[in-house]
């Protein structure tokens, strides 16, 4: 299938891109906290798709071929490959990873490596809204959008990442629409607020 090799090479040019970006970044004092802007950000964003989309590659090819053999073992044709595992591999499993992500650490992969996390409290519930108007309602909408009949899930998502794009732009401290949807504020993982310690 044309589509997930595309996505894959996508992928690996764009993480190269990042890595360099993230390097080059180490000129200054490791411990300094940095102010959150547009653009560190965005490649934290960035780099949650990139994670989302290998994990879900990654989660196909492994699940996709344990039913592909079992099929074959028993005599059927792999259709439920195609049918169930395929989707739920590329959309639900990288989902609900990154869910937990953000339950238990309040973050996401992208955000550690950028540095960044929520100031606290933070809560559950915020946690879930976050998600939802997140990555994790990203990655569902674009699952929506292979599925029979699902086109329109690719223009929520694109409405959701323009809402994404531009809620990073206007939003206080670059938060965006997921953190201030929860009522949470954004910092430097560097930055020792009384009351809590680095994450």
């Amino acid at each position: 299938m044309p589509g997930p090799l595309l996505s894959a090479i996508l992928a690996l040019v764009g993480a190269g891109v990042l890595v360099g970006v993230v390097l080059g970044q180490r000129r200054h004092d490791p411990d300094a906290v940095r102010p959150v802007r547009p653009g560190r950000r965005l490649l934290g964003m960035l780099l949650d798709w990139l994670v989302t989309l290998t994990a879900g590659l990654a989660f196909a090819a492994v699940l996709g071929g344990v039913v592909a053999l079992a099929s074959a073992a028993e005599g059927r044709p792999p259709t439920v490959v195609d049918d169930v595992v395929r989707p739920v591999a590329l959309g639900v499993l990288p989902a609900l990873l990154q869910l937990v992500l953000i339950l238990v650490r309040r973050r996401t992969i992208g955000e550690r490596i950028v540095r960044l996390r929520p100031r606290p409290p933070t809560g559950a519930g915020g946690a879930v809204i976050r998600w939802a108007l997140g990555i994790g309602g990203f990655t569902v909408l674009t699952l929506i959008a292979v599925l029979p009949h699902g086109s329109v899930g690719y223009l929520l998502a694109a409405l959701l990442a323009l809402a994404t794009v531009g809620g990073v732009l206007r939003t206080r401290d670059h938060r965006g629409l997921a953190y201030a949807a929860a009522g949470w504020d954004l910092e430097d993982d560097r930055a020792t607020p009384a009351g809590s310690s680095p994450r």
